[in-house]
Parts: structure tokens; sequence; C-alpha cells
């Protein structure tokens, strides 16, 4: 959200430019009306259910944003990043999905841990993704003290 719908950190006085990409992992973007307990649970009583959903603020001069999703993702089902990726595209804007195959939520995100690393290559992606669509570039780490 805070990628796409400005309201937030203009709210918290910061000018929302200061995104200038997102790499997002295994996330709820276009899951209204809400079919699971939890999404009622947790958004239901909202009253303009649109706003809850990140792919409603989708608009052309977005940063670019990297998705990453397990297909066999059932805590959040990859269609939410498929259908995020296509918005954001056909808005103009620049977004990159990258699935994983066979890989479930829980594979994604510990995939981000130094003891999983190798589940899958979303942090890898993401460094690319950054280093290739962070306007002012990453800069190196520093070295290490031995």
């Amino acid at each position: 959200m805070l990628a796409l719908d400005r309201r937030y950190l203009r709210g918290a006085g910061v000018d929302p430019a200061i995104i200038r990409s997102a790499a997002l992992l295994s996330g709820p973007y276009d899951f209204y009306p809400f079919t699971e307990q939890r999404g009622r649970d947790a958004l239901g009583a909202w009253p303009r259910p649109a706003e809850t959903q990140p792919i409603t603020f989708v608009r052309g001069d977005a940063p670019p944003i990297l998705l990453m999703h397990g297909t066999a993702d059932t805590v959040v089902q990859p269609r939410n990043s498929q259908r995020l990726a296509a918005a954001l595209k056909a808005s103009g804007a620049t977004a990159v999905l990258r699935m994983y195959p066979g890989k479930s939520h829980i594979d994604t995100i510990k995939s981000l841990s130094p003891l999983f690393r190798g589940t899958t290559s979303a942090l890898a992606d993401s460094v690319a993704f950054f280093r290739t669509h962070d306007a002012a570039g990453l800069k190196a780490a520093p070295a290490r003290p031995t």
C-alpha cells in the first residue's frame, strides 16, 4: 500500500517519492470480495472495501515493483501477485513478476533467512531489481572489519 497509495506517506508528512522501487513478497493485493474468514475479520467492517485492496491504487506513475510469489502458496493465492502485476503493466507502470514453482508461502518468506537462503532466489531477485530500478542506485555496503 505504501508504494501505491500516496495517502499513507503524505499523512505521515513524508514525500511519497521517497519510494523509488519496491519488492513485494507473497502479499494480498487483490482479494475482495472477502471469501475467507480472516479477510472478513481483518477488513470486513471497512466501509469502502476497495480501499483495502492495493490493486485499487494502481497508477502508471507507480514506482517499479517486483512481485514474488510461490506457485504452491495456499495462504495468499498467487493470483494476487499475478493480477497486480498485470494491472500495473496495463497502467504503464513497471512491474516484474517472479513465480517460484512449487514453493509455498513459508518457503518464499523463509528464503530471505540465511539458514534457508537457497529455497528461492527471492533475495537475489530483490537485490538485482533494486540495483536496476532504484534511481539513486544501491551503494555497495562498506567492507566489514575482519
